[in-house]
């Protein structure tokens, strides 16, 4: 997706659209995407594994049976159109007047 951002947050992959999406953990047996804003999201096919975050919500690739590309891009593509809505305050930094 070309108008998405990729850097590097304490040393976590973490991809960027008018705000953050999410971010790529990588463990030895396990990749775990996680959503920034998630829980705005529809799991329509149940997939976001149950991780007691308040916003984020994860699901896992622990083989290459669960790299299902056709829906986590639509995942995907459903969290940049959440974030491109998400209200967000400005941000403004201390002692700054307005």
């Amino acid at each position: 997706i070309p108008e998405v951002d990729e850097s590097l947050k304490w040393k976590v992959p973490y991809y960027m659209f008018k705000g953050p999406i999410g971010y790529m953990s990588i463990k030895t047996d396990i990749v775990m995407f996680g959503f920034y804003w998630g829980k705005h999201m529809s799991d329509s096919l149940n997939a976001f594994e149950k991780n007691g975050l308040k916003q984020v919500r994860q699901f896992a690739f622990r083989s290459e049976e669960d790299m299902r590309l056709d829906f986590f891009r639509a995942y995907l593509f459903e969290a940049i159109d959440i974030n491109a809505q998400i209200d967000r305050p400005k941000y403004t930094s201390p002692g700054r007047k307005e």
